[in-house]
């Protein structure tokens, strides 16, 4: 299936979805923020899905090769 890249979805709905980047590292995506000095970049609160690291944030425009998983909702 493609998307449409004029659909929209709400950033909310994508809190709790898995991020795997091109290495095969999962990620649990926790929230969203802006930087008050560059309102134009969307980082993404990410958190280790093997709790090896800590919470860190990564620029929405970096993950364009990562993959996304939707989780159901409950």
């Amino acid at each position: 299936m493609k998307l449409d890249s004029n659909s929209h979805i709400a950033l909310q709905t994508l809190v709790g979805a898995l991020l795997i980047n091109p290495n095969g590292a999962e990620f649990f995506i926790t929230g969203f923020h802006v930087t008050i000095g560059d309102l134009t970049e969307i980082m993404v609160g990410i958190e280790d899905a093997a709790r090896v690291e800590g919470p860190s944030s990564i620029k929405w425009s970096s993950l364009k090769d990562w993959q996304i998983q939707l989780q159901e909702e409950k």
